[in-house]
């Protein structure tokens, strides 16, 4: 590891523990409906992107790309949906209820689509049947909503590339994924192609995706303690971003 990707891993962890720091900081009064409270599943969302970031270090440090962006790509999706909760409340948590419908009812008929003839009429198909009639109770055509329509309507849409090349690069198996496996290579006049099963970070390629997933944790954090309205850790997220912002996003670098 260089004497820079070093500090970037400082930076990063120190970034880490101010994020857990908002989610101990936060108080918030709940009641039987809190699920449905943006601050509540704003706080969510920062604990899956502290988990996510934190898995992305991991992966980062074993020198393991793929999964290490991959993981970066999850925590941007999080920004999207924090950004859209800062920006509509109430009514983006009931479009992600209703997303949410969509996927629980298209997931209950795929179920009774490829169960045998036998196990549509048994007890948990019925069970099965029931739990889509429930859903469409209340979201008679819920809707699935894109991450990039979400990141659209936001503040976050510059963000929203950032996202797509991570897709492109890692997330999905697109034809750049899958190139960081093979290699070309001239033994005399010969060409072999060669394959690497875990292939290393390319040069620079760690320190991007580190000062990535920083970017995306920091935005969600600051998102978060907006939707909070103010927590203990506010000045100190406001120096960070600060800090983050006017020595470019490589902060770590002195």
């Amino acid at each position: 590891m260089t004497p820079e990707e070093k500090q970037a891993f400082d930076f990063a962890s120190e970034l880490l523990g101010l994020a857990i720091d908002i989610v101990g900081a936060s108080s918030v009064e709940v009641d039987l409906n809190s699920a449905r409270d943006p601050k509540v599943v704003g706080l969510t969302l920062l604990c899956r992107t502290i988990t996510n970031f934190r898995g992305a270090l991991t992966m980062a440090r074993d020198d393991q790309p793929v999964e290490s962006r991959a993981l970066v790509r999850l925590c941007f999706e999080n920004l999207f949906l924090v950004a859209a909760l800062c920006e509509r409340g109430a009514d983006f948590v009931r479009d992600m209820r209703s997303d949410e419908a969509a996927n629980r009812k298209a997931i209950g008929e795929l179920s009774l689509k490829v169960s045998s003839p036998e196990a549509r009429a048994d007890k948990s198909a019925q069970i099965i049947r029931t739990q889509i009639r429930a859903l469409l109770a209340e979201f008679p055509k819920p809707k699935k909503f894109s991450v990039k329509n979400v990141a659209d309507e936001g503040v976050t849409s510059r963000s929203y590339l950032s996202y797509a090349v991570l897709s492109m690069d890692a997330g999905h198996a697109s034809v750049t994924a899958l190139r960081r496996h093979s290699k070309w290579e001239k033994e005399g006049d010969k060409h072999f192609l060669t394959m690497t099963v875990a292939p290393p970070f390319k040069p620079t390629e760690r320190l991007a995706t580190i000062d990535e997933a920083c970017s995306a944790l920091l935005g969600v954090s600051v998102g978060v303690n907006q939707l909070l309205e103010g927590t203990s850790q506010s000045d100190a997220i406001r120096a960070f971003a600060e800090r983050f912002e006017t020595q470019g996003h490589h902060a770590y670098r002195r």
